[in-house]
């Protein structure tokens, strides 16, 4: 390809950094968590999880293998747990806190709930930071 004149040189220019700015513009995006612990669940444990609560978020039903949208939780969370009713029973997974001092809160992020089958009539929560 042979360019003539200057004209066409600056449109070839312009049209050269446009896409190069455009292509470097794609990139991972970024979850933002502006302050505020994020959670979703992902349920494994082999049956639906109703009424499913971590601190005073409600995530309604969650489903067997579901993987619900993050929801800020207004209050601060010491551990990974969520409760919720099985069969008409109150139940709950995760890990407790006992003690004094309480350890600390969730920094700010994206956080999921990973709830898995029961072990000993007990199911677990492992947390991951996203």
């Amino acid at each position: 390809m042979v360019v003539n004149n200057k004209k066409t040189m600056k449109k070839i220019f312009v049209i050269s950094i446009l896409f190069c700015a455009l292509l470097f513009s794609c990139g991972k995006n970024k979850m933002n968590a502006n302050g505020k612990v994020n959670v979703r669940i992902s349920n494994l444990a082999g049956f639906t999880m109703k009424n499913v609560i971590i601190g005073n978020t409600n995530y309604g039903n969650v489903s067997q293998r579901q993987l619900t949208d993050y929801k800020i939780l207004d209050q601060p969370i010491y551990a990974g747990y969520c409760m919720f009713m099985e069969d008409s029973i109150q139940s709950m997974a995760g890990v407790g806190v006992c003690g004094t001092p309480l350890p600390p809160s969730f920094a700010p992020g994206y956080y999921t709930f990973k709830v898995t089958p029961a072990v000993n009539g007990y199911n677990n929560v492992s947390v991951i930071k996203d």
